[in-house]
């Protein structure tokens, strides 16, 4: 072949001008993707479980959606993480197993167990899609933590506006929590327990279900939300009182700062 196009250049020109004429023809055809389209393989069902540790989720939620999806069609693996107040269960399927039919199974067989605990709410059930990073925007100014954070949340949420753009991630800041600080001089003064308080306050900022109430057109979900988020709810918190009208807040004996 070598000694044949070295004899003949002319035809070694004319295949070379045909490979690139075939080459120009598929180009238009061709795929190309910045970031390849990968199938989803994951459903993932987030379980509420108020009020339960770990190990109960374990044994009343995770090992009874393990054993209903044991003998699912085109099951690879089923893993279930257990942590407080909830249950994360992710199901992975085959290549060869179509998502929409393996997400309607799990769905069915789902919707099919009735030994969950009374408190276990109704999980969310979706398709894990695959999402991929297309750009990082750093934020940066001289202000406070907690005032670039806010500037922050207006920036996603104006990126958020974009249909084009499906998810904005806020990173680089610490989690905030709301202290509580009671010294002892107040808690002697007022006869309190340190026991005493955090069980007020714990019955007082509550966010669980009460409840569904029944009606001839549908079912309505009744729901106790009164978890405290601000810094004034907790200072309102009433944590003593007696008879003749007299209240201890919360705000008076400690100080309370995010």
């Amino acid at each position: 072949m070598i000694r044949y196009f070295a004899s003949h250049p002319t035809a070694a020109n004319l295949l070379m001008i045909g490979m690139m004429l075939l080459g120009l023809i598929a180009l238009p055809k061709l795929q190309r993707d910045t970031f390849p389209l990968i199938p989803a393989t994951e459903v993932t069902i987030r379980i509420p479980y108020p009020g339960a540790t770990p190990a109960d989720v374990e044994s009343d939620v995770c090992q009874r959606v393990e054993d209903a999806m044991d003998s699912l069609s085109g099951l690879k693996e089923v893993r279930c993480d257990a942590r407080e107040n909830v249950a994360l269960v992710t199901i992975e399927r085959r290549e060869e197993t179509i998502m929409d039919v393996f997400f309607s199974d799990i769905k069915t067989r789902y919707d099919s167990i009735s030994t969950f605990p009374d408190k276990v709410e109704q999980g969310s059930i979706e398709i894990a899609e695959r999402i991929a990073s297309v750009a990082s925007i750093m934020i940066t100014g001289d202000i406070p933590p907690t005032q670039l954070k806010a500037y922050a949340e207006k920036v996603r949420f104006r990126l958020k506006r974009d249909k084009r753009i499906a998810q904005v991630d806020l990173k680089g800041f610490s989690d905030q929590d709301i202290s509580i600080e009671i010294s002892a001089f107040n808690l002697r003064r007022f006869s309190l327990g340190i026991a005493e308080i955090a069980a007020v306050i714990e019955a007082e900022s509550i966010d669980v279900p009460a409840g569904v109430m029944n009606t001839p057109d549908n079912d309505i979900l009744i729901r106790f939300a009164g978890e405290k988020k601000a810094i004034e709810d907790f200072k309102n918190l009433v944590v003593y009182s007696n008879t003749a009208g007299g209240e201890i807040k919360l705000g008076d004996i400690a100080t309370i700062h995010r």
